[in-house]
């Protein structure tokens, strides 16, 4: 599925805070196209309880590449019961 690009940073980030767990999805994945906000989907995968949302953000956090390994280091023990 080809996702539009064209939402505004803050359109994406009301998606991944969204009530509805496939927006939540959605905001997700197109925030894994925006490096800078790697704490986002961090802060995401530390509150989110549905996991197919908990795995979209895994997935953008690996999409995100080596520069996201730091940030997930750093809360190791706050992420949560199993999680990764």
């Amino acid at each position: 599925m080809k996702l539009n690009l064209n939402f505004s940073i803050y359109e994406i980030i009301d998606l991944l805070q969204s009530k509805t767990p496939t927006d939540r999805t959605i905001g997700a994945r197109l925030l894994s196209k925006r490096k800078e906000k790697i704490n986002l989907l961090i802060k995401a995968l530390t509150i989110e309880k549905k996991l197919y949302s908990k795995l979209e953000i895994c997935n953008s956090l690996v999409n995100c590449g080596e520069i996201s390994i730091k940030p997930l280091i750093e809360t190791l023990g706050k992420i949560g019961i199993n999680q990764h």
